[in-house]
Formats: structure tokens, C-alpha cells, sequence
């Protein structure tokens, strides 16, 4: 396979990385598809296309395809049909998903030009544990191994179901679905099984990854993807280190001149790292109703999320726009200038296969996840617009966190930029509990005064034990006083 270039829009978010996409599509006529995360943000590049089209008096053929229009057949099909009834255009532009984009043959796309808005999810894992459902999964899947390694490739039956029969099947999980969805993709999903009888007495769950790349794109026109961390994402990260040398990079710096310098502060809770797990019980449940209780204070809160558990319950606390924690692309809440995420996304147990197969650590997945999501999201408010000027507010859980989101502002050339430890909320000296055994707690007292409690212990137990040995002497009559028995003096009878 040839090698695949792709050229990399940077910057932070609100530069102008997608707009700049968007210009050359309307003004270079050709054949175009532009991919978002979300079908709400693939209806507003629409939108901006079809404006920027009249504004320059262009007049491409500009159109959508995705699960949420109500329309019959699935979105895969449509996609194909579509990129067939339109390849002799002259100027055409299909906005669809990235789910939309991974799930098309890359023979289908060749010729045409791809542009990615955001970094898509390109990496998935999992694991599932089925002592019993593997007789089922046998019935709709084959097993091919993979020479030289531990992987079988899933490949459906010919008479597999659809997502659409999985999604409306009361007894298959979400996870099933999510599965059988990587299964039907044109990258596939790979599980640690030779068999799939292998699966019906394990003592533990099946693990599986799937990976689609931009490597695949090499038979286009050009590919273009606007993402200010995609050096560091899993999709970069994976590819690089699954096809090493294989994919071409041009990163181009897109810079959007500020003419306000905003005054960013940076108020964090903890130097402690929360996690889901924690903030379930115990003390991280205490922790983070502290946190949400500060932030119920703050009545000037702009917008706010977090992870499932965060979001139910502060969901009637705090004051403020309450939105879901991934929101790349969107420009909603701009107008608002202090946000709150108190969120965790760091490395799972579902996460194995690809700590294993891609030679990805924990930290890169942190980084990955929880970090970009938090760039990402901060990124939403007033500080996106290149004239503000006024003060912005951030709340985080943790210094850590406070310090990678200053990093990433001063890089990007926003440089008054503070941290604040919000000691009020009681949390700045917790320190949370090592996962594991407990630590033995250790006598702080001095080595001679524990030397002296244990000779008065011991004392104590010595007369304890001699006097119970004086009273059982008693008892059977062979007790003597103390000192040498007096002499025994016999009296002789006369004769």
C-alpha cells in the first residue's frame, strides 16, 4: 500500500481550523466529504456551507447523510449510493459523521477528498464475559486467527443481523451492540480466542479491539484533518504504532490573531487525581460533595459537566447551563465566560487490549481522554472568541488538571493565565487512599518508650502468673514461707 498524507490543521480551538476547511471546499470546486463527531455539528457545517456558498456566489451541490434524518436504510448504504450517484460531479460536498466515514469501504472513497473536523475515534476495546452467550456468538460469528499472535478476527455469518435488529433486541446488552456494530465495520474486531468454546468456562471476560485509521485513506484526492491534539491522540498514536512510517504528516499552524487578551483563572479543588471509582463512596463521594458545594455558590457559573456520576448529582445544585463533557466543534455557549468539568477518563481495565497490541500507556490514554476532553470543553466559552478580553473562569477537580489546561493556553498564545487552589472546599491536604492493602500504621512513640511499656507489660504479666501459682499452692497444702524451713528436732524416748 502506498503511503497515505495527510495535512494536519492546528491550533486552539476557535482559530479558525474549520473554517479554513470550509472555505476551500466552497471556493475549489471538487468532490468533498467532510466528516464531524456529532450529527448536531455535521447540520451546522451544512449550514455554514450553504452560506459561504452564496456569499461567494459558488454553487456547489451540498448535502447530509446521517442516522438522526429520519430516513429509511442504513446510513453505510446511503453513503455509498451517494458517493456513486455523485462521482462525475463538479462541485459537491457530503457532510456525514465519523462513524458515517469509518463504516464506508475505503474503495469508495477513492478519488474524492476528505476533510475531518476533530480527531475521531479511530480505537475502541472492550471485554466481555460469556460462559453461556458463547454458544450464541458461535452461531453468528467465525473465528479467523491471525498468524504469529493471540487474535482471531470476527467476521459475521452471511446471515448475521443487523444493528438494527441488536439495538431493538431486549436481550442484547449494550455492550453485544456496541460489539456487533466494530464487527460489521470495514475494520473489524479482533478477540483473544482460537475458539469460541474457549469463552464458556473462563474465569475471565473476553478482551477485543478494533482500529480504523486514517492509513486507510490513501487512495484519495487529499485528506485534511482539523485537530488541535492529534499528535497525542489515540487514533495518532495508534497508527503511528501499528504502521509505523506508513502515513505521511503535514501539520500546518492555524493561527487566529487575538485582539483581547482575556485574564484566565484557573481554580482547582485537590493535588489528590479523582476517578469514578473513587467519587462513588466513601471518602471520593465525600469529596466531591464538597466540590459540589462550593460550586453551588458560584451564581455566576457559566456552563458545567462531568462524568455520569458527576452530572446526576449535581444536576439540581449548581446554577449554569448543564451539558454533556464532549463538546468539540460546538460554538453554543461562547458567549458565556466561566465554565466548571469535573471529570475523570483515564485507563480502564477495558482498556488492556490496547495498552497491549499498540504499545499505548496509561498516561498517553489520560492524555488522550481526560486531558483533550477538558481542552476541548474549556474551549467552548467566551475565551473561543479572538476579541475577549474580560476574565474567564475554570473550575477543574485537580492541580494536575489545572496545570495541563494553563500549558495548553500559554502554547496557544493566551499567556495571562493564573492556578488557584480553592482551599475552602476542605481538600487541598487529602490525600487519597492507595489502591491495595492497607499500610500498617506505625507506633510514632520513641524506641525507648516503647521499650519501657513493653518491661511494664511484661511485669505485669509475670506477677499475674506467680500469683495464680501462689493460690494453687494454697489450695493443696505445698505452699511454704519464704526463707529455709526450720530444722526438724526429734525427741528420743528413754529405754
Amino acid at each position: 500500500m502506498k503511503s497515505t498524507r495527510i495535512t494536519i490543521f492546528e491550533g486552539l480551538p476557535g482559530s479558525g481550523k474549520t473554517s479554513r476547511m470550509i472555505d476551500e471546499m466552497i471556493t475549489c470546486p471538487s468532490r468533498y466529504i467532510i466528516a464531524a463527531p456529532r450529527t448536531a455539528l455535521v447540520e451546522e457545517h451544512v449550514l455554514s456551507l450553504r452560506t459561504g456558498a452564496v456569499r461567494s456566489a459558488a454553487e456547489p451541490t451540498v448535502t447530509s447523510i446521517h442516522s438522526d434524518q429520519g430516513v429509511a436504510g442504513p446510513v453505510q448504504r446511503r453513503i455509498v449510493d451517494a458517493c456513486r450517484q455523485l462521482q462525475d460531479a463538479h462541485h459537491v460536498i457530503l457532510a456525514v459523521t465519523h462513524e458515517g466515514l469509518q463504516s464506508v469501504d475505503p474503495v469508495t472513497l477513492e478519488g474524492w477528498h476528505i476533510r475531518i473536523d476533530e480527531t475521531p475515534d479511530a480505537v475502541a476495546s472492550g471485554q466481555i464475559l460469556v460462559p453461556v452467550g458463547a454458544r450464541w456468538l458461535e452461531t453468528l460469528y467465525d473465528l479467523t486467527k491471525v498468524e504469529g499472535t493471540k487474535w482471531s478476527k470476527v467476521q459475521p455469518k452471511a446471515d448475521a443481523p443487523s444493528i438494527g435488529h441488536f439495538l431493538r433486541d431486549d436481550l442484547a446488552s449494550q455492550e453485544l451492540a456496541t460489539f456487533h456494530k466494530r464487527v460489521l465495520s470495514v475494520s473489524g474486531l479482533y478477540v483473544d480466542l482460537a475458539a469460541w468454546n474457549e469463552a464458556l468456562d473462563r474465569s475471565k471476560p473476553i478482551r477485543w479491539w478494533s482500529l480504523w485509521t486514517p492509513r486507510d485513506l490513501a487512495g484519495c484526492a487529499s485528506v485534511k484533518i482539523a485537530a488541535s491534539g492529534f499528535a497525542t491522540s489515540l487514533c495518532g498514536l495508534a497508527t503511528e504504532n501499528f504502521f509505523p512510517g506508513e502515513v505521511e504528516y503535514r501539520f500546518e499552524l492555524i493561527e487566529s490573531p487575538r485582539s483581547g487578551q482575556p485574564e484566565v483563572r484557573i481554580h482547582y479543588f485537590t493535588r489528590h487525581r479523582g476517578s469514578t471509582e473513587f467519587w462513588k463512596k466513601g471518602d471520593g463521594r465525600d469529596c466531591l460533595s464538597n466540590v459540589g458545594r462550593y460550586l453551588r455558590k458560584l451564581h455566576d457559573l457559566g456552563f458545567w459537566s462531568g462524568n455520569e456520576i458527576v452530572r446526576d448529582r449535581f444536576d439540581l445544585l449548581l446554577a449554569g447551563q448543564h451539558v454533556l463533557p464532549r463538546q468539540a466543534g460546538s460554538n453554543a455557549y461562547r458567549h458565556l465566560t466561566s465554565c466548571a468539568m469535573i471529570y475523570s477518563n483515564k485507563a480502564q481495565d477495558a482498556d488492556s487490549a490496547i495498552l497491549e497490541v499498540f504499545g499505548i500507556t496509561r498516561d498517553q490514554i489520560a492524555r488522550a481522554r481526560e486531558i483533550e476532553d477538558i481542552q476541548q470543553f474549556v474551549m467552548r466559552g467566551a475565551i473561543r472568541n479572538p476579541e475577549f478580553e474580560d476574565r474567564y473562569n475554570i473550575y477543574v477537580y485537580d492541580v494536575s488538571q489545572a496545570e495541563a489546561m494553563r500549558d495548553f493556553l500559554v502554547n496557544g498564545r493566551i499567556t495571562n493565565v493564573t492556578l488557584h487552589g480553592i482551599n475552602e472546599a476542605g481538600l487541598m491536604e487529602f490525600e487519597r487512599p492507595k489502591a491495595g492493602r492497607k499500610s500498617i500504621q506505625l507506633d510514632q512513640r520513641s524506641k525507648t518508650e516503647r521499650l519501657a511499656e513493653r518491661r511494664k507489660k511484661d511485669a505485669a504479666r509475670k506477677r499475674r502468673a506467680r500469683s495464680i501459682q501462689l493460690k494453687k499452692r494454697k489450695e493443696t497444702g505445698t505452699y511454704r514461707t519464704r526463707g529455709r524451713p526450720a530444722k526438724r528436732v526429734e525427741t528420743l524416748s528413754a529405754e
